[in-house]
């Protein structure tokens, strides 16, 4: 199996994943809008968690690992991407693109590129059955 096409395929919907992350994070930040530390910029280990302080640390503590995760997936999307820059055919780049990161099906993609599935399909062959992609 091609290790590349394994690469490809585990980013597949990360774009989306990415964007619901980021909104996650910038509801929390609106849900405290108004709500700033009034008595000190750091937040305190000790008090009640439904006080401002409380959800002050806990927002930042789920903010870091939210933007952690998008930082992750924005790796994994570029290695992606220099994954298919090797490849010298723009109509295979696509191909590939198309198939195994944006999980688009065969007939569709024939549609949008104008190229028969049974193409398809043999390109899909031969990535599978070499080592790397080119």
């Amino acid at each position: 199996m091609n290790r590349d096409i394994e690469i490809l395929k585990k980013c597949r919907g990360l774009r989306r994943e990415i964007g619901i992350l980021q909104r996650q994070i910038e509801l929390d930040r609106i849900s405290l809008y108004g709500a700033a530390i009034a008595y000190s910029d750091l937040p305190k280990a000790q008090g009640n968690p439904h006080s401002r302080d409380g959800r002050y640390a806990a927002l930042c503590d789920k903010e870091d690992a939210r933007l952690a995760k998008v930082n992750e997936y924005k790796e994994c999307i570029n290695e992606a991407e220099r994954i298919l820059s090797n490849v010298a055919d723009s109509t295979e780049r696509a191909v590939y693109r198309l198939c195994y990161i944006e999980g688009v099906p065969i007939w569709k993609i024939s549609t949008q590129l104008y190229i028969s599935e049974r193409t398809i399909y043999r390109l899909k062959e031969k990535a599978e059955s070499e080592e790397r992609l080119r």
